[in-house]
């Protein structure tokens, strides 16, 4: 049998240093037997508890819809909210405010967050009064002007928060062509993130989670007005705690005969045509946030007098390459992750799996349920949702851990709001597209209003700035 061998008790892989990115490579069982040709592997990502002394700098555009919908309660509430945000940052920060209904303004352009600065923009927060139609475009590509406007001087942290409760019914209303103008105006390499809010029941969550999906950002489904503050907490807790960027994970092959057979994760991968090398990127990781990236990958057969001669020993099969820009230390670094395994004649008809690994193969199971469902409902197949739904939720259920419990209970809700049409469009919907976001990202972006167990992938900053923009 080719390979490198090493003995099973071995580590393979260093314990990381201080403040830096700990990478673990997982089988989903600890030896895979002699005559099984495939396995699930993952190459699992842990940020520290990124508490600096002197946090990195951020900017931020504040992308503010402002048609006649906004009237009321609900701008009160994103005028508190903006004020929140303001308040948070530091003088070193930038925050700017743009905002559309049939017109677009610039309210103020990126300014540092100096005492007298945050008086001045608060000032002009409190003028803002709601106005006539829907430019979610224009709004938008305003704030990815300015962003683009920054030239050397730039927060380590930049974001773009668009804020809407409708539907864009002026300027660029289809959602493909408006992702497709962005890309073209981000171009392929984006220093800045995109975080989309949807208010209420009548905005295009689909369009919202696309345009964040672009911009490498969450999409937020704000039920009721006074879950607003705490949503935009959440964010801004996330984006205050930012520990890495720009991460790629590269898988190879270092055993001949070994293959990756797919990457097993929703955004897009890339996979060589001989499947011996798979790259995959994300585009950051926040302060206690666990990000699995999962294969499936094909093993050479062992003859079972090899197996036999070599039990005890593990083989090398595959090796995890890890880069990403430390914010916590303005340094890029790499870190690597062998993958090996040893192949006994026999292994146990039951086996104890790695819990890591089963959630991750329970999560990309589930997400791609739930897209699936949600294509279905749209269809108005809504017997073929809840099959669907019921056959993901028989999946996961199999396995005990605490996310797998959290899963089952989301589907669910799932199956409740999607019982009929009526609650499909209601609740449904947004239900689907945040929580397939959620799920697929392992990153939070959603708030219950009073019930925080109701949380996923929650970490303690964003608990920290929740809590306190609901105070």
């Amino acid at each position: 049998m080719g390979g490198e061998t090493v003995p099973v008790s071995a580590a393979t892989a260093e314990a990381p240093a201080p403040l830096q990115l700990d990478v673990r490579p997982l089988w989903q069982y600890a030896e895979i037997g002699a005559r099984e040709s495939s396995a699930y592997i993952s190459c699992r990502l842990t940020a520290p508890d990124f508490e600096p002394v002197e946090r990195p700098a951020i900017d931020l555009v504040a992308v503010i819809d402002v048609s006649g919908s906004m009237a009321g309660q609900k701008l009160k509430m994103v005028q508190s909210t903006l004020e929140f945000l303001m308040r948070n940052l530091k003088d070193t920060d930038r925050f700017a405010l743009v905002t559309f209904d049939s017109d677009v303004k610039t309210v103020f352009d990126l300014r540092p967050m100096t005492t007298a600065h945050k008086e001045a923009c608060l000032a002009d927060v409190q003028k803002l009064r709601a106005g006539s139609c829907t430019n979610l475009s224009g709004g938008l590509f305003r704030g990815v002007e300015l962003m683009q406007q920054r030239g050397a001087t730039k927060g380590a942290v930049s974001s773009i928060l668009l804020m809407t409760d409708g539907i864009a019914n002026e300027g660029v209303r289809d959602k493909d062509d408006m992702c497709r103008a962005l890309r073209g105006l981000m171009g392929p390499a984006p220093d800045y993130t995109i975080y989309t809010f949807g208010y209420g029941k009548d905005h295009n969550e689909n369009m919202l989670r696309q345009l964040s999906e672009t911009g490498n950002g969450m999409y937020y489904f704000i039920e009721s007005n006074d879950i607003i503050p705490e949503s935009f907490g959440d964010c801004l807790g996330g984006l205050l705690s930012v520990f890495a960027q720009n991460i790629e994970v590269k898988l190879s092959a270092v055993h001949p005969e070994a293959t990756i057979k797919r990457v097993c994760m929703q955004r897009a991968a890339t996979l060589a045509d001989d499947r011996r090398t798979a790259t995959f990127t994300i585009g950051d990781i926040q302060s206690e946030e666990v990000k699995e990236v999962l294969f499936e990958v094909n093993l050479p057969l062992v003859e079972l007098h090899d197996a036999v001669a070599e039990a005890g020993t593990a083989t090398a099969y595959f090796r995890a390459d890890v880069s990403y820009l430390n914010l916590s230390s303005s340094s890029f670094e790499k870190h690597a992750a062998t993958f090996s395994t040893a192949r006994p004649a026999e292994v146990p008809a039951v086996r104890e799996a790695n819990e890591a690994v089963t959630d991750a193969i329970a999560r990309f199971v589930a997400v791609d349920g739930m897209e699936e469902a949600r294509r279905l409902a749209e269809a108005g197949k809504f017997d073929a949702v809840r099959e669907r739904l019921q056959d993901v939720r028989g999946f996961v259920s199999a396995n005990k851990s605490a996310q797998a419990c959290n899963l089952v209970a989301d589907l669910d809700d799932m199956l409740v709001a999607t019982a009929s049409r009526e609650q499909y469009q209601q609740q449904g919907r947004y239900e689907m597209v945040s929580q397939a976001q959620a799920y697929s990202n392992m990153r939070s972006n959603r708030v219950w209003a009073n019930d925080e167990t109701r949380e996923r992938f929650a970490t303690k900053k964003k608990g920290m700035l929740r809590r306190a923009a609901k105070a």
